[in-house]
């Protein structure tokens, strides 16, 4: 059976205009950078299911946890460097807000189990 995958959307929408904007405006480094943490997260929630053991589980969905929190940051950046208008990342944002959460569930729970 096919794990369910909570990001599938995020990665669709992270494609966008968003990056290319950032790379338009801001040089490749934050595109380049946004990219590589947008589609990790993605990768390292496929590996984790895929692992050996609860333990690599949990460390992959940790790595997953952690590309999220330097998309978040990514996207800040571009908002505060006003390369990208807040209004165009705000469901963007939300999403990585609401994938945070998720992901910090699954820790939990994977840990408590």
């Amino acid at each position: 059976m096919r794990p369910k995958r909570p990001y599938e959307g995020f990665r669709v929408a992270h494609h966008q205009d968003v990056w290319t904007a950032a790379e338009e405006h801001g040089g490749a480094g934050p595109r380049q950078a946004g990219l590589r943490s947008g589609t990790s997260i993605g990768a390292n929630y496929r590996e984790a299911h895929r692992g050996r053991s609860k333990a690599e589980f949990i460390a992959k969905v940790g790595d997953s946890l952690r590309e999220l929190e330097e998309t978040a940051y990514w996207l800040e950046l571009l908002i505060e460097g006003k390369i990208v208008a807040a209004s165009k990342l705000e469901l963007l944002r939300k999403e990585t807000d609401e994938l945070t959460a998720i992901f910090v569930t699954i820790l939990k729970r994977s840990k408590e189990s």
